[in-house]
């Protein structure tokens, strides 16, 4: 739950949570920045009086990240008007997304991979975390907790349906805030999911991989290696690690993760 997180790692979920920007967004002239679409549109934390996600799973335990380009929007048939909202209070929010996975944490995320609302409905598998579970399964020697072994979050923190006015918002979501997630975060395998995210690491932190694996380099204040393959909802990108990776480098990746 958010109380596992140290003061400095709640800081920085609650000002991603509270982002300034996105109040900045609905004030006059706000359509004019750079985040307006993705904080906004349909699908969005305005629209639904959502708020920005920092992460889900225990990032600051988790020694498995993964990153990719921002948060699905849209609605689910497991949403209920007696959702946490941008009206609930700091440790509500945080519950449902450091401790999203948390057994019992409603609204959750249920088996690593099914949404769970407030009253335990469930709504549908999602993708893209089913996909990061089976992942997580090929670099560690059982069967993975999702929350504990393995975090998720993203470079721009707002939620978008097909990652819409997400180039707009890269820039300024990533400057503020990426490279202090990653510091929060002890992972020593970070993998990097889609263009979106590939482009904000090589550009805004200079970890740059002509590679599905780069590393051990040096990022965000840790010894750490890159894994760098295509979203899972891209065309051919539905597919295990193994098909990214040899067999050495497969080895090298489950060595650096339990080492």
């Amino acid at each position: 739950m958010a109380s596992r997180l140290d003061d400095a790692a709640r800081d920085l979920a609650v000002q991603i949570v509270r982002c300034p920007i996105l109040v900045q967004c609905l004030e006059v002239g706000g359509s004019e920045l750079p985040c307006a679409e993705v904080a906004t549109g349909p699908g969005s934390p305005h629209h639904a009086h959502w708020v920005p996600e920092p992460w889900v799973g225990h990032l600051a335990e988790a020694s498995l990240l993964f990153v990719s380009s921002n948060p699905a929007g849209g609605s689910d048939p497991s949403s209920h008007p007696d959702d946490p909202s941008s009206s609930s209070s700091d440790e509500v929010l945080l519950d449902c997304q450091d401790g999203a996975f948390d057994e019992g944490q409603l609204p959750g995320i249920a088996g690593g991979q099914y949404l769970v609302g407030v009253h335990g409905t469930r709504g549908k598998s999602v993708h893209y975390w089913e996909w990061a579970k089976r992942c997580a399964s090929e670099i560690l020697p059982r069967a993975p907790v999702p929350g504990q072994d393995y975090a998720l979050t993203e470079v721009v923190h707002c939620g978008s349906p097909s990652e819409d006015g997400v180039w707009k918002a890269l820039e300024t979501c990533a400057t503020k805030y990426l490279e202090r997630v990653l510091q929060t975060s002890p992972a020593r395998v970070v993998v990097v999911v889609g263009a979106i995210a590939k482009f904000a690491f090589a550009e805004y932190l200079h970890v740059v991989a002509s590679d599905h694996l780069l590393g051990p380099v040096k990022l965000a204040g840790a010894e750490r290696l890159v894994i760098v393959v295509p979203h899972p909802n891209s065309r051919g990108g539905n597919v295990p690690l193994s098909r990214h990776l040899t067999t050495e480098q497969l080895a090298r990746v489950r060595k650096a993760r339990v080492g």
